[in-house]
């Protein structure tokens, strides 16, 4: 594995238990590749991965969906862990609640394209990017949301 931006994975889709990714991150570990995950409904799934590989560099996509709020008390405590903004599940609201619970530091931009494009190679992210642009935060974090955060991920 050469050192890339990093690996996606998607246990709910693909139905399989998170436990199924411990040779992958476990090599994501060792590399400093980072992980974004889509979490599977398996109770309390969010905590595996981080109490099992603490170096592992994970993104809980969707912030954390399906156990937001419950998975941020969670992911504010865990030094490599993050959430995204992606998803049409997601709007203003969440995102806002996600910075407050977290801090921008522990959020990334992102728009789940081209998943919801309407027409080919026509997707469009500036709604979703509006969410982060509106908060009522010094326009320097949201730099940090907007993608020095993942910058640092990858460095």
């Amino acid at each position: 594995m050469s050192k890339g931006l990093g690996v996606k994975a998607h246990p709910f889709m693909h139905g399989y238990s998170i436990k199924a990714l411990e040779p992958v991150a476990a090599l994501c570990e060792l590399k400093g590749v980072p992980m974004i995950i889509h979490l599977s409904s398996e109770i309390d799934c969010y905590k595996y991965l981080p109490e099992n590989f603490p170096k592992l560099k994970l993104i809980y996509a969707h912030a954390g969906l399906p156990f937001w709020k419950k998975l941020w008390k969670y992911v504010k405590e865990q030094p490599n862990v993050y959430v995204d903004t992606s998803s049409d599940y997601l709007n203003p609201s969440i995102v806002k609640q996600a910075v407050e619970a977290l801090g921008y530091r522990k959020v990334l931009f992102g728009c789940d394209g081209p998943y919801g494009m309407k027409t080919f190679n026509q997707y469009d992210y500036s709604d979703k990017k509006r969410w982060v642009e509106s908060l009522l935060i010094p326009d320097n974090e949201k730099e940090y949301i907007l993608g020095k955060n993942f910058l640092g991920l990858i460095e």
